[in-house]
C-alpha cells in the first residue's frame, strides 16, 4: 500500500486530511481495471481508514457533509466497479484471504464485495427463472387455447397427413403405399371428398381397378357442391404426382363444367405451365385473373399476376396446343 494515506497521517491533517484521502480514494477507483499492483488492497484498507475517520470527526462535531457526499460518491463508483475490484484482489479467494487476515466488522460492506457480486448473480438468476416461468406458463397458456379453439380436428389432421403422404409415395412412384396412407385416412373421415379422389386417382393408376377407381370418383362428386370441383380436385392430384397428361384433362374439364370459376383456370395455368405451354398458360392465368377481379377474389387474382410475372420474367416461348378435355 505505499503511497497511500494512513489513519495518522489523516488525522494529522484533521478535515483537511480527510477530503486529501477522499481525492485519493477517487484516484485509486479510477484506476480500478488498469491492473496496477495493490490498487484494491490499497482502496480497501483506505476506505477502513476514511471510515474511522470521518466517525471520530463527526463524534467531535465537526461539519464533514461534504466529506460525507464524496464518501457516498466514491462508495457508488465503487460499487459499480466492484467486479474490477474483486478481479484485481485475486478474485474471490484473494479477497477472503486479505479479509481473514483483518477481520473487519459487519457494517463495512467494501470487504464483501465478492459476497454482494455473488448475490447480484443469485439475484439475477432468480429474476430470469421467474421471466422465464412466466413465459413458460403463456406458453402452456397459448398451447391450451390453440389446442382448445384453434388446433385442426383429428379428422383434418388426418386428411392433410394422409394427402401429404401420397404425394410423397406417388410422386416417387410407390404407388401401393400411397394407397395404403389414403385408406388410413378414410378409415378416420370415410366421406372426405378429396382423400375419395386421390383413391381413385391411385386405383386409376393400377392395371384393373378402373371400376374401383370410378366407385371412388362418384362417391367424390355426390359430396361436392359443384361441378367443377371434381375435376379441379383431380387435376391438382394428378398435377402433384407429375401425371401431367390427367391433369390437363381434368383441368380442361373444369373449365368447360364452369366457365366462369377463375380457379379453374388457375389451375388449367398451373398445368399448362409445368407443361412447358408458356404461351397457353399465360392466357389462363390472365383469365383467371379477370374472373377473380369479377368476384373479388383477390388471392387468385394476384397469385395469377405473380406467376404471370415469374413466367414473362423468365421470356417463356410459346405452344398452342389445345388439350382435349376429359370425357
Amino acid at each position: 500500500m505505499a503511497g497511500t494515506m494512513n489513519l495518522s497521517q489523516m488525522q494529522g491533517g484533521g478535515v483537511g486530511g480527510l477530503g486529501a484521502a477522499l481525492d485519493e480514494l477517487d484516484i485509486l477507483i479510477s484506476r480500478l481495471g488498469s491492473r496496477q499492483a495493490n490498487t484494491a488492497f490499497s482502496i480497501l484498507h483506505l476506505m477502513d481508514s476514511i471510515w474511522a475517520l470521518m466517525e471520530e470527526q463527526s463524534a467531535r462535531g465537526a461539519n464533514i457533509k461534504a466529506e460525507e457526499g464524496q464518501f457516498e460518491s466514491a462508495c457508488a463508483a465503487l460499487k459499480r466497479r466492484a467486479a474490477a475490484l474483486v478481479r484485481e484482489a485475486g478474485g474471490e479467494a484473494g479477497l477472503r484471504a486479505e479479509r481473514a487476515k483483518h477481520n473487519p466488522p459487519p457494517q463495512v460492506w467494501w470487504w464483501r464485495l465478492d459476497e454482494m457480486l455473488a448475490q447480484k448473480r443469485k439475484s439475477g438468476l432468480i429474476n430470469g427463472l421467474k421471466v422465464l416461468g412466466v413465459a413458460l406458463v403463456v406458453g402452456i397458456i397459448l398451447v391450451l387455447l390453440y389446442q382448445r379453439f384453434l388446433a385442426p380436428s383429428p379428422q383434418v389432421i388426418a386428411s392433410l397427413r394422409a394427402a401429404q403422404n401420397a404425394t410423397e409415395l406417388a410422386g416417387a412412384g410407390n404407388i401401393d403405399q400411397a394407397l395404403s396412407e389414403i385408406q388410413k385416412g378414410l378409415a378416420v373421415v370415410p366421406d372426405d371428398s378429396n382423400l375419395l379422389v386421390w383413391e381413385g386417382v391411385l386405383y386409376h393408376l393400377q392395371q384393373g381397378k378402373e371400376a374401383q377407381a370410378e366407385v371412388d370418383f362418384a362417391r367424390a362428386k355426390a359430396l361436392l357442391t359443384h361441378g367443377e370441383d371434381f375435376y379441379i380436385g383431380r387435376s391438382q392430384i394428378y398435377l402433384s404426382i407429375d401425371q401431367l397428361a390427367n391433369a390437363d384433362q381434368d383441368a380442361v374439364a373444369a373449365t368447360l363444367a364452369n366457365p366462369a370459376s377463375e380457379q379453374a383456370f388457375f389451375v388449367l395455368g398451373s398445368v399448362q405451365e409445368a407443361e412447358k405451354k408458356l404461351e397457353a398458360a399465360l392466357q389462363s392465368y390472365q383469365k383467371a385473373a379477370d374472373l377473380a377481379n369479377l368476384v373479388n377474389d383477390s388471392t387468385i387474382a394476384v397469385e395469377a399476376k405473380v406467376k404471370m410475372g415469374y413466367m414473362l420474367q423468365a421470356g417463356g416461348g410459346a405452344s398452342n396446343e389445345t388439350p382435349t378435355p376429359a370425357p
